[in-house]
């Protein structure tokens, strides 16, 4: 199995998709990338309300959405997250943040995810709570937010 299923939902952007693929095919391990394209004209908000009728396509342990617009800074940004994701027993939700001083990456201890705190890109989930909770994403800029809430909420872990 993959370790890491980058979800990149697309319209129109070429330029920004060729750099967010190149990205992932950097990676020092496979990485699966799935790309939906948004054919009719939906949008951002809709591609994220549409999140629920593609998520079956993932076969990750963990996924992680990155918009067409965003790429991964670190070719060995995978296979750090998987080591991370070993030391701390295969948690739900790792969280990460890339800044000046590096990239860190660390499990998540479920505290109060406050709206606006949160990144599309700032998280990875372990598939199957992805995907059981892939109709929470809202239909608007901040989808992640409305997913990544309920989850945190109930508190998941090694489901």
């Amino acid at each position: 199995m993959t370790f890491l299923s980058v979800y990149t939902p697309t319209y129109k952007r070429p330029q920004a998709l060729a750099r967010c693929k190149a990205s992932v095919e950097a990676q020092t391990i496979p990485t699966e990338h799935i790309i939906i394209v948004d054919e009719i004209g939906i949008g951002i908000d809709g591609m994220y309300g549409a999140i629920q009728d593609h998520a079956g396509k993932v076969n990750g342990e963990y996924v992680l959405v990155l918009s067409d617009d965003n790429y991964i800074i670190h070719p060995d940004f995978a296979e750090r997250l998987q080591a991370v994701s070993l030391e701390a027993m295969r948690p739900d939700v790792i969280v990460f943040k890339n800044d000046i001083a590096g990239l860190c990456i660390q499990p998540v201890e479920w505290g109060r995810v406050v709206y606006g705190n949160i990144d599309l890109s700032c998280f990875a989930v372990k598939r199957r709570i992805w995907q059981r909770h892939s109709d929470a994403w809202g239909k608007n800029y901040a989808g992640d937010f409305y997913f990544i809430h309920p989850v945190s909420v109930r508190g998941r872990r090694n489901e």
